[in-house]
């Protein structure tokens, strides 16, 4: 699949959107970040040709034990 100009388009929208959603962020749960993680989920499903949920959770899961303060 090629990405096009349309598809970069909504990309940035939903970044610029997660943005000014990030500067009132009050952490996990946040109803803001649920829905910009539902339009970046969303912007997957429908562009990328192999996406799945359960590949979706991996990854995120990964993102979230690499994130964590190492003691």
């Amino acid at each position: 699949m090629t990405i096009t100009k349309k598809h970069l388009k909504e990309l940035a929208d939903i970044v610029y959107d997660a943005q000014q959603k990030a500067e009132t962020c009050t952490g996990p749960g946040d109803q803001d970040l649920e829905a910009v993680a539902s339009q970046i989920k969303s912007f997957a499903q429908r562009h990328a040709p192999n996406f799945d949920e359960s590949r979706w959770n991996d990854y995120m899961h990964k993102k979230m034990k690499a994130d964590e303060p190492r003691s």
